[in-house]
């Protein structure tokens, strides 16, 4: 699961440097992409998330 967790820092982080480094537009679009994908490592993370993940691999 910390890859998840991972892989969700770094779009974000990357966002963020792009808008502050080379002047990229954060828009709502943007910020809703990025509270989804928050959202979703959020519930990966939680512990029916957890529960989900180890019924599937049987």
């Amino acid at each position: 699961m910390a890859y998840g967790v991972w892989s969700g820092l770094g779009v974000t982080a990357i966002t963020i440097i792009g808008a502050v480094v080379w002047g990229e537009l954060l828009n709502a679009v943007v910020a809703v992409g990025i509270a989804l994908i928050i959202a979703g490592v959020v519930l990966l993370e939680s512990p029916s998330g957890k529960r989900a993940e180890k019924e599937a691999r049987g």
